[in-house]
């Protein structure tokens, strides 16, 4: 597997009710060299739960 040319770097915080739209709108981009990377800072696991479930391609990190 190459290096993608591109990485988008998504901040959350209590994001679970918006990552659908923003997953979707980068799954319906004509360029496709990138990663996806999650970066959480809610303190709630639900966020974590829906990226891990739905979006498990993605990059996650969880910040303090």
């Amino acid at each position: 597997m190459s290096t993608p040319l591109l990485s988008v770097i998504i901040p959350a915080y209590e994001s679970h009710r918006r990552l659908a739209q923003c997953f979707d709108g980068l799954r319906h981009q004509t360029f496709q060299d990138f990663e996806v990377i999650l970066v959480n800072s809610s303190p709630d696991p639900l966020t974590a739960e829906i990226a891990h479930r739905e979006y498990p391609d993605a990059r996650f990190s969880q910040s303090p």
